[in-house]
């Protein structure tokens, strides 16, 4: 049993943990006493080893695929205290020398335990000798500092004025995610660039230097905007083919480098909006809301960025592929109507391409073609009579440019399922570079 107390103004917050540990014989008790929201952040690091509750973990929710490794008992108590004294904006105060257990909530662990949080007055009633009779002060650390990024070996590469980069959304990490600590749950601080992102891998997409970092961050070494929004977006159109959607990068959530080291990939300054995508500082829940992000083994990022680089090369893939990444993010962000008219672009030039090479092989100029008043229903019933195109596929072509004219011309809208079948269509007449597989990606909840 041991119990860990915290000052707040005249009164107190305690949580008193009852674990029933075969070693330790009952009425043995253990307690420590903290003055400030610091001080308990600080002891959250040393808790168990304090309690000897080190082998003891919460048992997740097997419901969710969670990653993040299992929180031990005591760290857990402490930052379920820290949560209760900073939701608590009018402390109770009952009258002096009563207990009462406000909340009671249950921990599963092996052994069974139990969670009190109880709130009190001095003179401090029972269980004070649970919470009084020892008062170790625990000891402070000094805060380490670390990096923003691990410097690697230099590769010749000089660095430019400025540069551009951006995380996937949702976030992808690359190997092991930085879980926050306790102490940086409790006290609520950023986490995710005072933590070390390391350098995976850099390659070049379409003769731009790109470097992917550990966190899911992605570096364009261009001072071209346009162009680095461009190239990052090849590599999430990748990873949206393979089974990874992600929403495509606007020009706004661009993160400006002000001061990129590239032979070390170092990153000293930055500039962007924050948004969802780019919690440069902060990635914390928002509203209660967990963050929910994925998880890919790192020898996914070489393979990936030679993908993205294959599109790229190609003038009509990569056209092709900032299309398709467009249509799938207007459908994430259910406007269904502009994510159906997006898709259509796709079949169509694919009907038009496949028009124009029938020709072409029967001996008529890309000028005598293009000035064929053909419709594209014409179009369709051509390819299919000839053998170019499936007639059960031509079927659902002619159906959905049915949808297509009454959207454009009658003002109607598309719905969910009318979506879903014209990007699939148009996924199936517009093969893009992907991974063999899908990739599978771990659900991380942090």
């Amino acid at each position: 049993m041991y119990a860990i107390t915290l000052k707040q103004g005249a009164g107190s917050v305690a949580v008193v943990l009852v674990c029933h540990c075969k070693e330790v014989g009952n009425g043995v008790a253990l307690a420590v006493r903290v003055d400030s929201i610091e001080e308990l952040a600080e002891f959250s690091e040393m808790a168990d080893a304090y309690f000897g509750t080190g082998g003891l973990v919460r048992e997740e929710s097997l419901e969710r695929l969670i990653v993040m490794p299992p929180l031990r008992v005591a760290a857990q108590a402490c930052i379920f205290l820290a949560d209760q004294v900073a939701a608590d904006r009018h402390p109770w105060q009952p009258p002096a020398g009563t207990f009462k257990a406000g909340i009671k909530q249950a921990i599963q662990t092996l052994p069974p335990a139990a969670l009190w949080i109880a709130r009190y007055r001095a003179p401090f009633p029972e269980p004070r000798a649970v919470l009084l009779e020892l008062e170790p002060r625990p000891r402070r650390r000094e805060k380490a500092v670390a990096p923003m990024v691990t410097p690697t070996a230099e590769v010749g590469i000089e660095a430019p004025v400025v540069c551009y980069a951006a995380f996937p959304e949702p976030l992808i990490w690359f190997g092991p995610p930085a879980y926050p600590t306790p102490r940086e749950k409790i006290l609520r601080r950023p986490w995710l660039l005072t933590r070390t992102q390391r350098l995976l891998h850099r390659a070049r997409v379409a003769d731009i230097e790109t470097i992917v970092y550990s966190n899911g961050l992605i570096v364009a070494v261009t001072d071209d905007r346009p162009r680095a929004r461009s190239i990052i977006n090849q590599v999430f159109g990748v990873l949206t083919r393979s089974a990874m959607p992600l929403l495509a990068l606007p020009d706004f959530e661009l993160i400006e480098l002000k001061d990129f080291n590239a032979k070390s990939g170092e990153i000293r300054g930055s500039h962007s909006v924050v948004t969802p995508r780019n919690r440069l500082l902060d990635m914390r829940p928002r509203d209660g809301e967990p963050h929910i992000s994925f998880s890919l083994p790192e020898d996914t990022v070489p393979p990936l960025l030679d993908l993205a680089d294959r599109c790229a090369r190609d003038h009509d893939q990569a056209a092709a592929s900032l299309r398709l990444l467009s249509a799938l993010t207007l459908f994430n962000r259910q406007f269904w109507t502009e994510a159906f008219v997006t898709a259509w672009t796709l079949i169509e030039t694919s009907i038009e391409r496949d028009f124009e090479a029938f020709w072409l092989q029967r001996g008529r100029s890309k000028t005598a073609i293009g000035e064929m008043d053909w419709k594209v229903s014409e179009q369709i019933d051509l390819l299919i009579a000839v053998g170019k195109l499936d007639p059960t596929l031509g079927k659902q072509i002619h159906s959905l440019r049915k949808r297509r004219n009454a959207i454009v011309h009658k003002l109607a809208e598309a719905t969910r399922q009318e979506v879903i079948r014209c990007m699939e269509v148009a996924s199936a007449m517009t093969p893009l570079p992907e991974f063999p597989e899908p990739l599978g990606p771990q659900r991380v909840f942090l």
